[in-house]
């Protein structure tokens, strides 16, 4: 399936793919998902590959974005290669030359790019990486006492 025009839903459960081409759809579900230049709020399927496109929310077996960009992602395999991914959970997320907010995983691996924040058992790649689990722990803690502590002090003087 092909389309130039808003598509406000699209239901298939068909082996064969569906494809968005410069379209906007609400909702997209089939085994196979191809969206290129086109912006879908949730799909839903084995497989999605985003190309040049945006997505809000995807629940698939497999995502692969290529110069896209995706709101939350759930699935066992994330790969993002030029683009991003707000919130990505997943058994296994690869990243190359992108961005990704929050990363919970088994494993993730990242080349040339940056993470927000990893929860995840093993980390490899040349990441750069805001935070980690131990370390946003840290930085709560660090907050709320600082936080606590001037209520407190602030609170006094009234």
């Amino acid at each position: 399936m092909s389309e130039e025009a808003e598509v406000t839903e699209v239901l298939e459960t068909t082996p064969e793919p569906v494809i968005l081409e410069e379209a906007q759809a609400e909702t997209v579900t089939a085994e196979v998902v191809q969206i290129r230049q086109s912006g879908v709020e949730r799909v839903e399927s084995d497989t999605a590959e985003i190309g040049q496109s945006w997505v809000n929310s995807i629940d698939a077996d497999e995502v692969r974005v290529t110069q896209g960009g995706v709101i939350t992602a759930e699935a066992t395999l994330i790969e993002v290669s030029q683009g991003g991914i707000v919130v990505a959970q997943a058994q296994s997320v690869s990243l190359n030359q992108g961005g990704i907010g929050a990363v919970i995983a088994e494993r993730a691996e990242v080349q040339d790019g940056f993470v927000g924040l990893v929860a995840a058992k093993e980390v490899s790649g040349e990441a750069r990486i805001l935070f980690d689990v131990r370390a946003a722990v840290v930085f709560g803690l660090v907050v709320g006492v600082v936080t606590g502590l001037l209520s407190a002090l602030l609170g006094r003087r009234s």
